[in-house]
């Protein structure tokens, strides 16, 4: 750290979200989040690209925090396998326990993309190893559920009238009319934008 400078913690959030995830964690972070509107309630998970102490040293001081403010919801960690022993080290030798549940996770375990759903259901989450001193991940972050818009000229044009069955449809669900016609709702939803997609990625030798 200098007096300009941080050390690395990237906070990502969709649009209009609450809930958010972080990648990786060093010392200052909390302080940054404290100029954010951003809640350690509302996190969801936190990646570590690398054991390096400036990507992760100020992960437990944030864990505590965020079990100071009560949390309860159960926040997932995926980092290098090294990651665990250290938190768990730290918590035993400090005494720190969390009224929240922990999940960790490895970079190779995100090759199961279940282990993220409950966790992260609007987002993919896949792992790129990199070329560093030691183990370094690069996360790439996708939109999975990317909401299709209807085609309302088409619903006016087949003389489908406006009414709830209209937000059925936009849902993916089929509808039928009160004249007995059945509506199938992959007929009248435009095709989806393209997803977006970010990667954040640790240190890195080979660009």
């Amino acid at each position: 750290p200098t007096r300009q400078r941080n050390m690395s913690g990237v906070a990502l959030r969709l649009r209009g979200a609450r809930q958010w995830v972080l990648v990786d964690c060093a010392e200052g972070t909390q302080h940054r989040i404290l100029r954010t509107p951003l809640s350690l309630n509302s996190l969801r998970a936190v990646f570590i690209t690398h054991m390096h102490g400036d990507h992760c040293y100020g992960l437990p001081g944030l864990l505590a925090s965020a079990g100071l403010l009560n949390r309860s919801e159960p926040l997932t960690i995926v980092g290098p396998p090294p990651l665990r022993g250290m938190i768990e080290a730290i918590m035993a030798a400090s005494e720190l326990t969390l009224p929240y549940p922990v999940t960790f996770l490895t970079p190779h375990d995100l090759q199961d993309a279940s282990l993220l759903q409950q966790a992260l259901p609007d987002l993919a989450v896949e792992a790129t190893a990199l070329s560093h001193r030691i183990p370094s991940w690069a996360y790439g972050f996708t939109e999975s559920a990317l909401e299709r818009r209807l085609d309302t000229d088409k619903l006016r044009a087949d003389a489908v009238p406006s009414s709830a069955l209209w937000g059925e449809l936009q849902r993916g669900r089929d509808v039928t009319l009160e004249d007995g016609r059945r509506i199938a709702a992959h007929d009248y939803l435009l095709a989806p934008r393209r997803a977006r997609r970010i990667v954040v990625a640790g240190d890195n030798d080979t660009p």
